[in-house]
């Protein structure tokens, strides 16, 4: 699988993250009843791999969301793809049934980047029709088959996207390639995935299942390119958000564009953001977690408090903690910009460490021998930190 460079851009200025689009797949249906020892083990193996987000069960004729782990019973990742799935109260005689999408090397069903916009609109049409009957005052309502639509907007795409919809797309080693519309109608895909990622971490997942374009509006290469649009029949969609991730929030208190600039068709944007830029994003605590204490993103998603005596707990995402946040609760975490503690008191214009006391920060780097050394912001005032932690960790 391998992503195209992509550029976008808008109208006055780029809006919003870019959504990639891949194809491929099988969808998968499985009719299970929970064995003794599957319900001992709290576990249930998947016949294949899935799509990481794709999957859906019912639990004894209930819609469950169902814990997607690995089959070491890990918790699944983009990377790794869902082999086992859990759910509580897991007993045995239970019956599921359990749907996703296998993108496995198994069955050389891997994804393939076809295309990149901004995202995704979709809607919902409802044969709905009202009747008076027998001069009632209010009318019978009746709701028949429903349509789903969903657009694809300002794409860059392959020329697999028009093979997958709709043409031929002739390929040679020697001679190059050829797409052409003169041998296939509108084809019915199984499947496309959106993926939106940021900072690597996948934010959250489309699944748009059993698509057929019925339309497609395309400027070739133009500046204007990035306008293309698709529009597709979809029978169901589904919108997949990663344990621990929800939503992150930016607090901008002005934003001017001072210059913008177009070269190839591609316009640059020279940005002035005046003003404090805050991220704060809500997460799941790792365990019991104070106001203002420093914590880490660890590998299952959660938060802990750091500590400088420890590699493992030096590393990675950092941010402070916005107010008492039990183990297993949901809490904010502030990753960037100015925070404000009555607690604290430094000396402005220095850096600030992490400390070897769980959770706590310091201005005086450690010394201890196999301390970590890692700067978490600098004191703007004797009560306020800028964060901008370092990724640069030092060992004593």
């Amino acid at each position: 699988m391998r992503d195209e460079p992509t550029y976008i851009s808008g109208d006055d200025i780029p809006v919003g993250a870019e959504v990639k689009w891949y194809y491929g797949g099988v969808r998968r249906s499985e009719e299970r009843i929970v064995t003794a020892n599957e319900a001992a083990n709290g576990l249930l193996l998947l016949t294949y791999s899935a799509e990481y987000g794709s999957v859906v069960g019912t639990v004894n004729g209930v819609p469950t969301l169902l814990k997607q782990l690995t089959p070491t019973d890990a918790p699944a990742t983009d990377s790794t793809g869902t082999g086992a799935v859990a759910y509580s109260g897991m007993k045995s005689g239970d019956r599921l049934s359990i749907e996703y999408l296998d993108t496995t090397s198994t069955t050389s069903v891997y994804l393939t980047h076809i295309a990149t916009g901004t995202g995704v609109s979709t809607g919902l049409v409802l044969d709905t029709r009202e009747e008076a009957v027998d001069g009632r005052p209010y009318k019978h309502r009746r709701t028949g088959t429903a349509t789903r639509t969903a657009t694809l907007e300002e794409l860059w795409y392959s020329d697999a996207l028009l093979a997958a919809f709709f043409g031929d797309l002739l390929v040679s080693e020697t001679d190059g390639s050829l797409w052409t519309d003169e041998f296939q109608t509108s084809k019915i895909v199984p499947a496309i995935v959106g993926k939106w990622v940021q900072n690597g971490e996948v934010r959250k997942k489309y699944f748009l299942l059993s698509c057929q374009s019925i339309s497609a509006a395309q400027t070739l290469a133009t500046e204007n390119y990035y306008t293309n649009r698709f529009d597709l029949l979809v029978e169901n969609l589904r919108i997949y958000t990663p344990v621990g991730v929800g939503e992150m929030t930016i607090d901008i208190k002005d934003v001017t564009i001072t210059t913008a600039k177009s070269w190839n068709g591609q316009r640059i944007y020279d940005v002035t953001i005046e003003g404090d830029v805050k991220q704060v994003r809500s997460g799941t605590a790792g365990e019991d977690l104070n106001a203002y204490d420093c914590a880490y993103l660890e590998t299952n998603l959660r938060w802990y408090k750091t500590n400088a005596s420890s590699d493992a707990k030096s590393d990675g995402i950092l941010a402070i903690v916005l107010g008492n946040t039990v183990n297993g609760a949901d809490g904010q975490f502030q990753t960037v910009g100015p925070i404000t503690s009555p607690g604290w008191l430094w000396v402005p214009g220095r850096p600030v460490y992490l400390a070897a006391t769980p959770g706590r920060l310091t201005q005086t780097a450690p010394v201890t021998p196999g301390s970590q050394v890692r700067v978490v912001g600098y004191a703007i005032g004797a009560q306020t930190i800028m964060l901008a932690s370092d990724s640069t960790v030092l060992e004593v």
